[in-house]
């Protein structure tokens, strides 16, 4: 519903090692998860292709490329649209389901955000993955973050998520197993750091939404975020399970 006008219906964003057997938070349908982008170098780019200077003014050259392409996607329409008329009932819906979803996406692609807010890097300065350990993956997280409040702020989407790591194991390297330690309940002390790690992280989002005028006040204040741990334990050494897991809402 809130992704339709926008370039991209959401943004789906990781940092650690997001490449387990089922690491997805997002999905577009039963069974159609997506995988979180874990690289905010090659995200920026993606994101913001196009996109120069402050307002999101877009680069003419880019410009002049989506024209072509339009033109090249209207001349195929006509030739889908005949070919509509020898066609099965069940292959015609495909066909127009086709049809309606190139609509969409050339609508948002070609769609110039026009945002006094909107300010992007001239550069993409963005760290790509490396090192496994709490420093560099801090570093990938806040690229992320940046990543994700700069699409707000050009409004070139409402939707985001940003995934740490997986649940199977510790991906932020403190040199201890937080999956094997939620577990066994012990020590206690080694989950606190790990959460309190995420809740700095989760502390500079809403610092950098605050940061982002929008209207009669912030991003911020036009958001809603959720902090969503995997799942909760029911004790030392019992199986997972989904009672008693902590939500955490910020904004508004």
């Amino acid at each position: 519903k809130f992704g339709q006008a926008t370039r991209y219906q959401d943004l789906v964003l990781g940092a650690g090692d997001n490449g387990f057997y089922l690491p997805k938070i997002s999905y577009t349908g039963a069974k159609q998860g997506v995988k979180a982008d874990g690289d905010p170098h090659g995200a920026f780019a993606r994101i913001f292709m196009g996109v120069q200077g402050s307002g999101s003014q877009v680069d003419p050259m880019l410009a002049q490329r989506l024209a072509e392409r339009k033109s090249v996607l209207d001349h195929v329409q006509g030739e889908l649209g005949a070919l509509l008329k020898t066609v099965a009932t069940e292959d015609k819906q495909k066909i127009e389901d086709h049809l309606e979803r190139l609509r969409a996406m050339e609508q948002r692609v070609t769609s110039a955000p026009q945002v006094a807010a909107c300010v992007v890097p001239g550069s993409n300065d963005n760290p790509k993955p490396g090192a496994h350990d709490p420093v560099s993956v801090e570093k990938l997280i806040r690229a992320q973050i940046e990543n994700l409040a700069l699409s707000f702020a050009c409004d070139l989407s409402r939707v985001g998520f940003l995934q740490i790591g997986h649940g199977a194991g510790s991906d932020i390297a403190f040199g201890f197993d937080e999956h094997d330690m939620s577990h066994s309940g012990n020590p206690v002390e080694g989950l606190v750091k790990i959460h309190t790690f995420y809740a700095r992280q989760f502390a500079h989002l809403i610092e950098r939404l605050k940061a982002i005028p929008e209207g009669n006040g912030t991003a911020f204040d036009n958001t809603v975020l959720v902090w969503v741990p995997e799942m909760a334990n029911g004790g030392p050494g019992r199986a997972h399970n989904r009672n008693n897991v902590p939500f955490l809402l910020a904004g508004s």
